[in-house]
């Protein structure tokens, strides 16, 4: 998995929590995102420190745990790659 976030780093800070996420303000901006739960746990992961390939595997090891059943690698990777995405697109990683 090659990308220009290698080691993405997380931006912002949690300011809250609905029942449908968590409240996660840009720091220069101001602007509030609520980042579904699955999502706020990725970011959570981005340290600036983990690579990418690392975080896949943390969260392949733990699908069971996360998704309430085991989860194809390859799915894992798919839904880890479309969050950082989202957020790379809302600026909330880098």
């Amino acid at each position: 998995m090659e990308s220009k976030r290698s080691t993405p780093q997380g931006k912002g800070k949690v300011i809250g929590q609905t029942k449908d996420g968590i409240l996660v303000r840009h720091p220069k901006r101001k602007e509030i995102y609520q980042l579904q739960p699955i999502i706020y746990r990725i970011w959570e992961a981005c340290d600036g420190k983990t690579e990418e390939e690392k975080i896949v595997m943390n969260f392949y090891q733990r699908t069971a745990e996360i998704f309430g059943e085991k989860v194809e690698r390859s799915k894992v990777e798919r839904i880890i790659n479309m969050a950082l995405e989202e957020l790379t697109r809302k600026n909330l990683i880098e």
